[in-house]
Order: structure tokens, then C-alpha cells, then sequence
């Protein structure tokens, strides 16, 4: 199995590119057509990349607006759940990536989980990457220290909204 560091420097960007910036109901279709499903080998490690990204997106611009712009040009792309010109829904925030991923391609019968042990690997992986980026960077607000304790308060990604979507799962 892939780990995260070597997912990220050696398919990520290549996942990125196929998909594009705007993470929505209708750009997520892609993943469900079976004809395109060989397309995404590491389906699950781009999804919870586009979860950790859209997170940490949203916490900074939320509760370091001022270092938001710099941290965009620091930081690895990823498709924003906010920007759908159109408005389709279906995605509204970071932890509904990974819902409707499910949901939609369970109903189409696929077989897909999101593991817990993967989501854990990634959070390790990017609270590394937050160390470094913020040591790279001058920024006025934004550190470590301070963002973890601002992940930790969030509504998207407070533990009880993570054990729900593995709870609701299990039933």
C-alpha cells in the first residue's frame, strides 16, 4: 500500500491535474462512471488529500485571514469545495468529501471505505507538513501551535463529526 508522502510526491499532483480545482456534486461524478474508475488507483489517498487541503483552507482563511493569501501560494493545490461557479452542492464542506464519495458510489454498487487508519496517516502527514510549511514561511498570525488548537475547536473536524461519518458507516 502507498503511504502518504509517496502518494503525494508521485501521483497527488497527477490526480490533481485529471480532476481539476473545483471539488462539487458534479465534478465528484467523474469518480463514479465506470468507464473513468481505472483513472483513479489511489482514489481514496486523493480524496482525503482533498479533505486535510480543504480543512486546513478553510481553518486558515476562518482564523488567519490575513496569512490566507500567502498560504495558498505556500501550500499544495487542491479543488476548493467553495469555489463551484455553478452551485451544484453536494459538497459543502472538507468531511462532506469523503460522505458523498461514499454514499454516491455505494449506491452505483461499488465497494469503497474510506479507511480510519488512512485518514490517521494522512493527519500525521499533514501536521508535519504544517510544521514545515509555517517554518518556511514568514507569517503574521499562523502557526502550528495555534492552528491545531483552532482544528481541535472547528465544527468540520471536531472528533465527534469524524466518529460520526465512521459511525454512520458501520450501521
Amino acid at each position: 500500500m502507498i503511504k502518504p508522502k509517496e502518494y503525494i510526491e508521485k501521483e497527488y499532483k497527477k490526480d490533481l491535474e485529471k480532476f481539476g480545482n473545483v471539488m462539487c456534486g458534479m465534478t465528484m461524478s467523474i469518480f463514479y462512471k465506470d468507464e473513468k474508475r481505472e483513472l483513479w488507483p489511489y482514489l481514496d489517498h486523493f480524496l482525503i488529500c482533498q479533505y486535510e487541503l480543504n480543512l486546513l483552507n478553510q481553518i486558515i482563511y476562518s482564523n488567519f485571514n490575513i496569512d490566507h493569501k500567502k498560504w495558498l501560494e505556500d501550500t499544495l493545490p487542491f479543488s476548493d469545495c467553495n469555489s463551484c461557479p455553478s452551485n451544484h452542492g453536494g459538497v459543502e464542506h472538507p468531511l462532506s468529501i469523503l460522505w458523498v464519495a461514499e454514499r454516491e458510489l455505494s449506491k452505483r454498487g461499488k465497494k469503497f471505505k474510506i479507511s480510519r487508519s488512512l485518514i490517521l496517516e494522512y493527519d500525521k502527514y499533514f501536521l508535519n507538513y504544517i510544521k514545515n510549511v509555517c517554518k518556511n514561511n514568514n507569517f503574521s498570525q499562523l502557526n502550528p501551535e495555534i492552528l491545531i488548537k483552532a482544528l481541535k475547536e472547528d465544527p468540520d473536524c471536531n472528533n465527534d463529526q469524524v466518529k460520526r461519518f465512521f459511525n454512520i458507516r458501520m450501521r
